[in-house]
């Protein structure tokens, strides 16, 4: 097996070529080295919590062969996959569900031990507090891994809190512990039965916030220093030895072994290829959606703006640095999120939420629930809408038109460029109700502008924002005339019926999925978007020419349709 240093070197040689998530995964590479010693990978389950620090984890069991090929197109997956290894007991992909499966898994008896790895954000995720409430209920056993790499949510006070963590992770001391115990249930005194569990427990109550979690049924144990291979496996066959439910706290350091990643974890959360990294001056679309939404709240002080963990990724660091007390980051809670603003808007706020597309699909109900219903004017900034790439199937942002267009007093649009997205903020203030803007991930155009076709087009290209450049170029080939669809709802009925009056086919285009995207609302003679599929991972290029959407696909289908 791969030392710890040697499984940090491998990590950081790859990503440093494809991109990935690299501070999370460097900070957990011995959790996962004791967890592949002390349990057995393809019998138990190991179910990895939003698989962001699983890619030691995946070198340990049988794909450091394959690990070059990281989040590439038909290479492995970025994110814990069981159609990829029998090691991963499940997708993840999202935060809070690794709790929830565990249980699922103990209580179909699949496996002789089931364990949850699940960071402190995901903790503090509305799934995983559902999961823990089950716990207390569940007449089966699970172990909970909490990797604890940026708050430390049962801080240990003093010298005597470690020596006491050190000594209950001891194997040593839990089979002493379980010998008296059993003695004493053999000899039918219950106060010796007791007696270690209650010292244990009163001891660890004055230095660490351990009982939060007995509460719910978990026996806690830590904390435990996440980069002692030793004391990780100590506390991991304490862990599965015991007949109870057990949280195993370990404190860890994202980035551990690089430098660059220890000292800005963030950056480092998930980046591109580094090691060939090139930088550039032009602005993605979430910088100039933070930028713009700087300059409205300037002269509107009732605008602020949410997010869920993603402060950078969404571009509203500005606007945090800038307007401090009208910010607000939730944490990964996308359903308190929603349901936040709604209140905010509700109070007389003018709310404006950056979420990725992928993310919003766990807060539909909320949208519909608390935003729709009332009417209430909050704008929705649906950010990587759109395939994404390298991420694959859990979080290409395909699916956030189909979801919301059937909602009412939702109006959905997408700019074609930088002038755009400014110009449909403005009217989503000026208009009220709920407006969702979605947009690609990427670097945002300054101009683009739809070819007009002449007056002999015999056929119409509808196209959403960031594909109106590929309509473009399709249109000038065929000789079509091309619509942006500035508004997805309501679209633009008159256009529409215009070109039907002349006789025109209608085509669209969309990097959405055709069932229930825009091809189906125009009624499009040719829909060309994602099928009813789950897109995997690949450079979106690459993507696109698998699926047949790149404009050589587009151009030959429409020739063969006539």
């Amino acid at each position: 097996m791969k030392t710890p240093e040697e499984i940090r070197k491998r990590i950081i040689e790859v990503v440093g070529k494809t991109g990935g998530h690299l501070a999370s995964s460097l900070g957990a590479v011995e959790i996962a080295v004791a967890l592949a010693k002390v349990f057995e990978p393809e019998k138990d389950r190991i179910v990895w919590d939003v698989g962001h620090q699983a890619y030691a984890w995946k070198i340990l069991t049988g794909r450091d062969g394959a690990f070059d090929t990281l989040r590439q197109f038909g290479g492995i997956s970025g994110f814990p996959n069981p159609r990829e290894s029998k090691a991963d007991a499940a997708v993840a992909g999202h935060a809070g569900m690794a709790m929830s499966v565990a249980l699922g898994l103990a209580a179909a008896h699949s496996a002789p031990n089931v364990v949850a790895v699940v960071g402190d954000s995901s903790m503090a995720n509305g799934v995983s507090f559902e999961a823990l409430n089950n716990c207390a209920a569940a007449k089966c056993k699970i172990i909970v891994v909490l990797n604890d790499n940026e708050m430390s949510i049962s801080k240990p006070i003093g010298s005597f809190a470690k020596f006491l963590g050190r000594l209950i992770t001891g194997v040593r001391y839990n089979r002493i512990k379980k010998a008296a115990e059993s003695a004493g249930h053999g000899l039918k005194l219950t106060f010796l039965r007791g007696v270690y569990h209650e010292i244990e427990s009163r001891i660890k109550g004055l230095f660490l916030a351990n009982r939060f979690f007995e509460q719910f049924g978990l026996r806690y144990i830590g904390p435990v220093d996440g980069h002692d291979l030793a004391a990780l496996e100590d506390a991991f066959t304490v862990a599965k030895e015991d007949k109870r439910s057990v949280i195993v706290h370990v404190v860890t350091k994202k980035g551990k072994g690089y430098r660059p990643a220890e000292v800005e974890p963030t950056k480092f959360h998930g980046i591109g290829a580094f090691a060939s990294e090139h930088k550039t001056n032009m602005k993605s679309w979430s910088d100039v959606f933070g930028e713009a939404v700087c300059e409205l709240a300037r002269k509107d002080a009732r605008i602020c703006a949410l997010t869920a963990a993603m402060k950078d990724g969404t571009g509203l660091k500005g606007f945090a640095n800038e307007f401090p007390s009208r910010f607000f980051d939730v944490g990964i809670a996308e359903e308190h999120l929603m349901g936040f603003a709604a209140g905010l808007a509700a109070g007389g706020m003018r709310p404006v939420v950056a979420i990725y597309s992928t993310f919003l699909q766990r807060a539909v109900d909320q949208v519909m629930h608390d935003l729709a219903i009332s009417n209430l004017p909050v704008i929705i900034g649906i950010d990587r809408a759109g395939v994404v790439g390298a991420d694959g199937v859990t979080h290409q942002g395909v699916f956030d038109l189909a979801m919301l267009k059937a909602i009412p007093n939702v109006v959905i649009a997408q700019p074609k460029d930088a002038e755009d997205l400014r110009r449909l903020l403005e009217e989503a203030l000026e208009r009220g109700g709920v407006t969702a803007i979605r947009y690609p991930r990427g670097i945002c155009p300054d101009k683009v502008e739809p070819l007009a076709g002449g007056h002999d087009a015999k056929i119409a290209i509808w196209a959403t924002g960031d594909w109106l450049g590929k309509a473009n170029e399709v249109a000038a080939r065929i000789g079509a005339e091309v619509v942006h669809a500035r508004y997805l709802k309501p679209f633009d009925a008159a256009t529409l019926a215009r070109q039907r009056d002349a006789g025109m086919k209608i085509v669209s285009l969309e990097n959405a999925a055709v069932a229930g995207g825009l091809g189906e609302t125009i009624g499009a003679d040719l829909k060309f978007g994602w099928p009813d599929e789950f897109v995997p991972h690949g450079k979106v290029r690459e993507l696109e020419r698998s699926f047949g959407l790149d404009a050589d696909s587009i151009c030959e289908r429409i020739a063969q349709n006539g």
